[in-house]
């Protein structure tokens, strides 16, 4: 089934099998492939990160500044694209996320 399209639909991918696998057959060695470069595409990744500052005035040159600063503020699983090697175990699958939440308080003097 070479030539086919590799990209599922949508209703269609799970994390398991995100791609369309018999789309592809290995190729004689010593020989290129016909595949295009960047005909596929990985999952979609969605962060919303947010920072809020304020700087308090001490001395006419002196202020503290704080800082607050959430990352991936709505906590959603971003998924990393999925093995592309032919012969792999897992060709089809992406497991790995990438980072999760995570908040940060910061303190600054400014002089």
């Amino acid at each position: 089934m070479a030539g086919a399209d590799p990209n599922l639909p949508a209703s269609g991918r799970t994390i398991a099998k995100y791609f369309n696998t018999a789309a592809f057959v290995r190729q004689t060695v010593g020989t290129y492939g016909t595949f295009e470069r960047n005909r596929m595409r990985g999952p979609k990744a969605v962060k919303f990160d947010l920072s809020v500052s304020k700087n308090f005035r001490l001395t006419s040159g002196t202020q503290f500044q704080l800082t607050a600063q959430a990352f991936n503020l709505l906590n959603r699983t971003n998924f990393n694209n999925p093995n592309g090697q032919l012969g792999q175990r897992r060709v089809r699958h992406h497991h790995q996320r990438s980072g999760g939440a995570s908040d940060e308080l910061s303190l600054k003097l400014i002089y």
